[in-house]
C-alpha cells in the first residue's frame, strides 16, 4: 500500500489531491500525517516501576488466596526497590540553581 505525506498532498494541484483524497478514503492509499519513527522501547525506569507494581500485585493475590509468594519475586522486588529508592534520593539530593 502507498503512503502519502501531507508534503506531497501540498505540492499537488487540486485534481490530483481530490483523485489522492478518493484512494485515501478508499483506503488504497495511506495519508501519514507524521513522519515518525518505528515504536521503540519502554524507557527502562518506566519498565522497571510497573514491573515493581506487578510484583507487588502478584504478591498480594498470593497472600490473600493463602499462598506463599516465590522467593524470586522478593528478590526481583528487593532488588527493583533498592535501585528506584537509590535513584529517588539521588534527584532529590540534587540542587537546582
Amino acid at each position: 500500500m502507498e503512503t502519502v505525506t501531507a508534503e506531497q498532498l501540498k505540492m499537488l494541484d487540486n485534481k490530483a489531491k481530490c483523485r489522492v483524497m478518493k484512494e485515501i478514503i478508499n483506503g488504497n492509499v495511506r495519508y501519514n500525517t507524521m513522519n515518525r519513527p518505528p515504536l521503540g522501547l519502554m524507557p527502562k525506569k518506566m519498565w522497571d516501576l510497573q514491573r515493581k507494581r506487578d510484583i507487588e500485585d502478584a504478591a498480594k493475590r498470593y497472600n490473600e488466596a493463602g499462598q506463599v509468594v516465590p522467593t524470586e519475586w522478593v528478590k526481583e522486588h528487593m532488588v527493583l526497590s533498592w535501585l528506584y529508592d537509590r535513584k529517588q534520593s539521588a534527584l532529590e539530593g540534587q540542587e537546582w540553581d
